[in-house]
């Protein structure tokens, strides 16, 4: 997954295409709201050398104007300061045509995203079950790598003390941590799993997926609702 978002002038918009989704009404809007963000912020970074020329050729018309005057010689002419302040207006006026065609293309991308909210997130949450899947397999993978290394650390334990029995179990194994009591390895590994659930449910179905870890339910049957946690 790479290009996952892109900028707006509120903060962050996705890209589908990171995602691998393929949302053809959502991608051409968020193509022209690409395109028009760059060029607004470059004409914005031009006007802002625009007034800062103009600026020094109003400074430097004061300053000649003031020799003018110390010396009985020509005053400017401010030739160059009016062209500038001429260029400045262009400007303005062209960013903010721009700003406001930008404004619209994203209030149309809201629009389009809630016209087909429904269906894309049908599509979205069993994107995301499966990326749920593949977290719950690496972990799996990761659970038997961590005993098969028990395994080999006991038996390089056995070859130190070989007239010693030779055994080893699945654990706990705990990571020390500065706090009393350290961290078991398999309630991580339990807690990524149940993360990986969670984000991957629905607002109902974490809830209830909430509840079952609390041990406030006792079934999980197809269309349980879940039971809500004791009041106090």
């Amino acid at each position: 997954m790479k290009n996952l978002s892109q900028r707006s002038t509120r903060g962050e918009l996705p890209n589908p295409e990171g995602f691998g989704l393929r949302w053809g009404p959502l991608q051409k809007l968020l193509a022209e709201q690409r395109r028009m963000f760059g060029e607004s912020r470059d004409a914005g970074f031009k006007l802002q050398e625009l007034r800062d020329r103009l600026t020094a050729a109003e400074r430097a018309e004061e300053l000649a104007l003031v020799r003018s005057f110390r010396s009985q010689g020509d005053e400017p002419d401010g030739a160059e300061a009016a062209e500038l302040r001429a260029e400045v207006e262009r400007a303005e006026k062209r960013l903010n045509a721009q700003q406001r065609a930008l404004r619209q293309v994203e209030a149309e991308i809201t629009a389009t995203a809630a016209k087909h909210a429904e269906e894309w997130r049908a599509e979205v949450r069993a994107a995301a079950q499966e990326k749920a899947g593949a977290v719950e397999d690496a972990i799996r993978r990761l659970r038997e790598a961590q005993q098969e290394l028990s395994a080999y650390a006991a038996l390089a334990d056995w070859l130190e003390r070989p007239q010693t029995g030779f055994g080893f179990g699945p654990g706990p194994h705990v990571i020390d941590t500065f706090n009393a009591r350290g961290v078991n390895i398999g309630e991580v590994f339990d807690a990524l799993v149940q993360d990986a659930r969670e984000t991957a449910a629905s607002p109902e179905e974490r809830q209830n997926l909430q509840y079952a870890a609390l041990g406030l339910v006792t079934t999980q049957a197809p269309g349980w609702q879940g039971t809500a946690p004791p009041a106090g």
